[in-house]
């Protein structure tokens, strides 16, 4: 029996290197759209977005607003002459926003006259024109009350008088969250494990379907001793493993120190143990490769397995709840939303990484899915394998 199992294991790490498709599922293509997915958040944050600025005076007001707009992060002028100019810049997506500084409004305040800087925004760009629109508005109210605070105290008013009349209710801001402002946790720490849950369902789906369409599965059948557990666990264990191994790179990348001086991580911090974190993914990826391998077993059509997956797959994102949430969601979508066993992780990783909880609701989705995915995978091997209407299907 030792024999066997060691046999049955052998055969299935030689197919991982030997079959072009599956080496690509399992090995570099996680690895590769980790590194995308990474690469395109990496930053975190919106940084010098080129943004046409016409100035038609040279007052001193004007410039003093020029230097407060360049000194935005997320912000890089481009002086132009015209607004017509700065139009057909912005039809050819040269540049995200126009500011114009009309030519009286240095003079308009000095008259005590209501004064106006006009912003004009591509609406199609939601997050870069609310973000624009943000920083520019904030800009612009603190050099207006700073002259009318130089008014007030002009008058011969206190400064905490003047203070209180250009703003008599504060606001008092506090970031708890998300201190930095910086998204890449909850973008790329969502996009990156629904990314890995593609490759591991189609990797699944793959590696069990391609028995039956090459016609291989009794082969495959016999050397597991005709045993349902040894012939899945073997098939499985190789994308477990990678599944496993490209998981905890990531989130020990994401949430520790790295390796400062070579890979530094984002060192995003936690509240919970990242072992927790770890059993979580763990638990993820024998839910999703139990799930591939029910849906390749019942379908029993590789092209047919290979589309249902990618169908439930591919939106997992837009079903996350972190871009939209839940609650909002119509009550199909909620439904769909948990047929997918990444959302459940991420609620996991939501919990134990900024509250330091573990939601059993989550815990127990993930065992339900990986029962029912394991189950109907162990209950079909059987006759899906030795039935030869089975095989060669697509």
């Amino acid at each position: 029996m030792k024999l066997r199992r060691q046999l049955a294991f052998a055969r299935e790490w030689r197919r991982t290197w030997q079959v072009s498709e599956q080496r690509w599922l399992l090995i570099w293509l996680p690895l590769l759209l980790g590194i995308l997915v990474t690469a395109i958040f990496y930053e975190g944050k919106l940084k010098e977005l080129p943004i046409a600025v016409v100035a038609q005076g040279e007052g001193a007001l004007q410039r003093q607003l020029l230097r407060d707009f360049q000194s935005v992060p997320s912000v890089s002028l481009i002086r132009m002459e015209s607004l017509e100019a700065a139009e057909t810049s912005m039809r050819r997506n040269e540049v995200y926003a126009i500011i114009h500084l009309p030519r009286e409004l240095d003079r308009s305040i000095n008259r005590r006259e209501a004064a106006s800087v006009h912003l004009f925004l591509n609406s199609q760009l939601l997050l870069v024109g609310n973000t624009l629109e943000t920083d520019i508005q904030q800009v612009v109210q603190k050099r207006s009350a700073e002259l009318q605070i130089r008014h007030e105290l002009a008058q011969g008013r206190p400064m905490k008088l003047a203070t209180s009349r250009i703003q008599p209710i504060d606001t008092q801001r506090t970031a708890l969250s998300n201190p930095g402002l910086d998204f890449t946790p909850f973008l790329a720490g969502t996009a990156v494990p629904c990314v890995l849950q593609i490759t591991l369902l189609l990797g699944s789906i793959w590696v069990v379907g391609y028995e039956l369409r090459q016609a291989t599965a009794r082969r495959w059948w016999k050397l597991s001793g005709q045993s349902r557990f040894l012939a899945l666990s073997s098939k499985l264990t190789p994308i477990i493993i990678f599944g496993c191994l490209w998981g905890w790179i990531w989130l020990g990348w994401l949430f520790s120190p790295g390796l400062p001086g070579l890979l530094p991580g984002f060192d995003w911090p936690t509240e919970s143990s990242l072992l927790w974190l770890g059993a979580a993914w763990f638990l993820f990826v024998l839910a999703t490769v139990g799930l591939g391998a029910g849906m390749a077993l019942l379908t029993a059509n590789l092209r047919l397995g290979l589309s249902l997956g990618a169908f439930l797959s591919a939106p997992a994102m837009a079903f996350a709840g972190i871009t939209f949430p839940h609650f909002a969601m119509p009550l199909p979508a909620v439904y769909w939303a948990q047929l997918i066993p990444v959302n459940h992780f991420l609620k996991l990783q939501e919990f134990i990484v900024y509250k330091g909880s573990y939601p059993s609701t989550a815990v127990a989705a993930l065992t339900i899915t990986a029962l029912l995915g394991w189950l109907t995978a162990i209950s079909l091997v059987s006759s899906r394998c030795q039935n030869p209407k089975n095989w060669m299907k697509s």
